[in-house]
């Protein structure tokens, strides 16, 4: 397993409990994965269900500590899967009741960040003895040397949209400081094209802008949105499309794809069209300016508004 993994995912169980756990003093997550790093369970401490979290239980300690679910608890309780041979990831080592837990469940590794000093004042003992368990079980304790580095905040990386005169659009963004940096065509399986070109500014967000030959989906979709033209979608740059996924996935976001999508130096990720605002959201990671002409052909395709297609 590599660190940078470890990392990642030790990061999201940190934003599961940062974001769920209502404890007002120890908000802690659990992930629980397989061998290809995919989560199969999901935890943060908190009262079991229909218990009510109210303000005078979470700050009364002996109160709490009697109702409280651990976060690792959760998670194999709500793993989609066998958790033989699976990875725990946590943003808290574990304490031995935890530890007794992933052992029975077949849990082999477990990850997790340096306890902090005043952790190990308050939970060192239990700490020590999660990892004797451990260590006569078989299953083996990760320590991270570093902690997960705090995500960069999300920049906006282009604006796409779809208009029914490229060319003006393009002398538009010309008069504003752009400049075309490449034009390409997609052809699709019925003969139309869609033909786009990239803008790039001195500096600032790109802007690509696409055209459809007559009947085809991107002249569909523009006639559908006013006849002229209109943003499609927005998107933004992001440490990690994966973890993105995840964090938004948790917030009832929904996605075009189950999965990112790959070109060389080049991972992103679509939403369905968002009800409130009409238009798609991207998340992007990328090396170097420029766009994967095999998924923007998927994405229009995924989207055409009046013959639905189903990528096989």
């Amino acid at each position: 397993m590599s660190e940078e993994w470890d990392k990642k995912l030790v990061g999201l169980a940190n934003y599961i409990g940062s974001e769920w756990s209502k404890d007002p003093s120890t908000k802690v997550g659990c992930v629980l994965a397989n061998d290809r790093h995919v989560p199969v369970g999901l935890g943060y401490n908190g009262f079991p269900r229909k218990i009510a979290d109210t303000p005078e239980r979470l700050n009364h300690r002996p109160t709490k500590y009697k109702l409280v679910v651990h976060a690792e608890v959760n998670a194999v309780l709500n793993a989609t899967q066998s958790l033989v041979g699976t990875t725990a990831y946590n943003s808290l080592a574990p304490c031995s009741d935890c530890m007794k837990l992933m052992i029975n469940a077949g849990i082999k590794r477990v990850v997790f960040p340096k306890p902090s000093a005043d952790e190990l004042e308050r939970w060192g003992e239990s700490f020590e003895l999660a990892s004797d368990m451990a260590d006569e079980a078989g299953v083996e304790m990760v320590q991270l040397s570093t902690p997960p580095a705090p995500p960069t905040p999300m920049t906006l990386d282009h604006i796409a949209y779809r208009v029914k005169d490229r060319l003006a659009a393009v002398e538009w963004h010309v008069t504003l400081g752009y400049r075309e940096e490449t034009v390409f065509v997609i052809d699709f399986d019925d003969g139309s094209k869609a033909t786009c070109s990239v803008m790039i500014p001195e500096e600032g967000p790109e802007v690509f802008i696409s055209q459809g030959t007559p009947g085809s989906i991107v002249d569909r979709w523009v006639d559908a949105h006013g006849g002229v033209g209109a943003v499609h979608h927005t998107a933004y740059r992001v440490d990690d499309v994966g973890l993105t996924m995840a964090q938004l996935g948790m917030k009832g976001v929904k996605f075009l794809s189950d999965k990112p999508l790959t070109c060389p130096g080049l991972v992103q990720v679509f939403t369905k069209p968002d009800p409130r605002t009409g238009i798609i959201y991207e998340f992007i990671e990328r090396e170097s300016q420029g766009f994967c002409q095999e998924n923007v052909k998927d994405l229009m395709i995924s989207t055409d508004e009046e013959k639905p297609h189903e990528k096989s």
